[in-house]
């Protein structure tokens, strides 16, 4: 079956519960799997698009604090945005090596050159209590996607960072506007999403920018 038959499949058919995750894990790995036979030149002429796009939207433009991240398994490269948008950059850091006993999220601190791979392989910095900043400070937070759909909905590698880190920040008086990051062919019909799942307001892909409302 091809990409996009299983991603109709996964949609098509009125499955919950068990049967439905498992063909995500199927489409997840699909998808990751086509990412990841992308050449440089095709992942550094959709990077430097998107990063192009992500200069022309207002909430980037006006931000004064943007959490991204670097890329890993295939993934958008942004690390050509810091030179097209003046901005306080952030990386997040996954938590489960700093506070095992606390549920697995993220912390935030400033982008630095004094970066290390976490147990995934993506760079992040090296943790500092001190630099650490509460999310709902940020203006964007820039998603890494597996899947999406125009609903807003998302696929990720299945771990609930970002959801866990960002349920309590959408309920207070300030939220960042979140915004995913992927290739046009990351693109999935109909994606049911679970309740704490957090919402995308806008995607940025190589071909076009989605207003997700």
């Amino acid at each position: 079956m091809d990409l996009s038959a299983l991603i109709t499949s996964v949609h098509t058919k009125p499955e919950i519960g068990h049967t439905r995750q498992k063909q995500y894990r199927r489409l997840r790995q699909r998808i990751r799997t086509e990412r990841q036979s992308l050449s440089v030149d095709d992942i550094r002429q959709s990077s430097r698009q998107i990063c192009q796009s992500l200069a022309q939207l207002a909430q980037v433009k006006r931000a004064n604090r943007i959490a991204y991240f670097h890329p890993n398994d295939g993934e958008i490269d942004l690390r050509l945005l810091p030179t097209v948008i003046n901005a306080d950059y952030f990386l997040p850091l996954i938590s489960d090596a700093i506070r095992p006993w606390e549920p697995t999220r993220l912390f935030f601190q400033p982008e630095t050159l004094d970066l290390h791979p976490n147990r995934y392989g993506i760079a992040e910095p090296r943790f500092n209590n001190r630099q650490v900043i509460n999310p709902s400070l940020l203006d964007v937070v820039l998603f890494p996607l597996v899947g999406f759909d125009r609903k807003g909905n998302r696929l990720g590698m299945g771990k609930g960072y970002y959801d866990r880190t960002f349920s309590q920040v959408r309920r207070g008086w300030r939220s960042p506007y979140f915004i995913g990051i992927a290739y046009g062919f990351q693109e999935c019909e109909d994606l049911v999403p679970a309740q704490w799942d957090i919402p995308l307001q806008a995607i940025v892909t190589d071909k076009e920018i989605i207003n997700c409302g």
